[in-house]
């Protein structure tokens, strides 16, 4: 499984100081790796954590990080009003605090989009995934650029654009394997090519 990360980071969470702000760094690092190795409840427990240091704290952007990735989590989940709740107190406060282009509102960006593309307006949610693409590549994060992949392509799909559909589907197939750790990536991909 995500022993790597998970491992790690729980290391540095027993071992660091009795800080919550010093802790957000690794609950960051643990998070991903909890939701991408089958255990959502326990990433959105940690997540949790986050968003409260982040907002006693006074940290937007991990605040921010934190709403977003539990918007994601539940979206994985069919809960899209919690998703859409969640996303959008993150775009409030990113844009409340100028961090629209921060690379830790990534996920809030990517589950905006996936969301207004639900609705039916696939112009801005191309345009709001394309925004979570970018900083996923900036950051070099590849379960934000594998979500991002993957929500662009249900949104291309839906604009009869098959052939970027597929495009996306073979990037994300391409860079999962390519990792030594997918996690679930493989199983999104294949939710996403039945959809």
């Amino acid at each position: 499984g995500s022993g790597g990360p998970v491992a790690h980071a729980g290391r540095a969470l027993a071992t660091g100081p009795n800080d919550p702000v010093w802790a957000l760094a690794p609950q960051m690092v643990l998070a991903p790796a909890l939701w991408g190795g089958g255990e959502p409840a326990e990433a959105r427990r940690v997540l949790e954590a986050v968003t409260r240091t982040g907002q006693a704290a006074g940290i937007p952007a991990a605040t921010v990080y934190a709403l977003g990735n539990r918007a994601a989590i539940a979206l994985d989940e069919q809960d899209e009003p919690a998703a859409e709740a969640l996303a959008t107190e993150a775009i409030e406060l990113m844009q409340r605090s100028g961090l629209e282009d921060h690379p830790w509102a990534g996920m809030a960006h990517i589950v905006y989009g996936t969301l207004r593309g639900r609705r039916r307006e696939q112009a801005l949610a191309a345009d709001e995934i394309e925004r979570g693409l970018a900083l996923g590549e900036r950051l070099g994060a590849w379960q934000l650029i594998a979500c991002a992949c993957l929500a662009l392509a249900e949104v291309r799909h839906r604009q009869n654009e098959p052939v970027a559909a597929r495009r996306l589907l073979t990037r994300v197939r391409d860079m999962l394997g390519s990792l030594p750790d997918p996690g679930d990536g493989f199983d999104r991909l294949e939710r996403t090519e039945k959809a």
